[in-house]
């Protein structure tokens, strides 16, 4: 990644380790998650906004790529980007290295929508935070992407449609 946030570290506890001693993957499921929670945060969708804004946001797609297995008392750190931010999208990326080699032992890029929670639908991600990533992440805006399946590639446009009434 070419500019990253430090979003999370941890350590491999012998519970997190599947029959062959690698960490299972539930484990880099929840670091990551809890990686998207302070990247989020540090561009103004924290709990406060989340709040008094009656928003959230849910995951449409999340990809992960294992590179090298996490063992038991390795600690490990997670270096985070947003990709793309769409009017109503946005693409995560999250990278877990090994602390001290820095070795890549996974990433992973998560596609996410930004919602009105009391009508359940997708809604415009605010101009402040809009600002705040394109100064963290200039080509942010300059990106578009797919998501997997062609019922997700216009995400945006299908939860503006679904606001019209028939």
């Amino acid at each position: 990644m070419d500019k990253s946030l430090f979003t999370y570290r941890g350590v491999v506890y012998p519970w997190h380790l599947d029959w062959m001693d690698h960490m299972n993957v539930q484990h880099y499921t929840a670091a990551f998650d809890q990686s998207s929670w302070i990247l989020l945060a540090c561009v103004g969708l924290d709990a406060a906004y989340f709040r008094d804004s009656s928003s959230g946001v849910a995951a449409l797609e999340q990809t992960i790529q294992y590179k090298a297995a996490l063992r038991a008392g390795d600690v490990f750190e997670i270096h985070s980007s947003i990709l793309a931010v769409l009017e109503k999208t946005m693409r995560l990326r999250h990278e877990m290295y090994k602390s001290g080699t820095h070795t890549l032992a996974a990433s992973t890029t998560i596609a996410g929508v930004h919602l009105d929670m009391n009508t359940r639908k997708g809604s415009p991600i605010p101009e402040p935070v809009r600002r705040r990533v394109l100064s963290l992440w200039p080509t942010a805006s300059c990106l578009e992407f797919e998501i997997s399946g062609p019922e997700m590639n216009n995400i945006d446009s299908e939860i503006e449609s679904e606001r019209k009434p028939s």
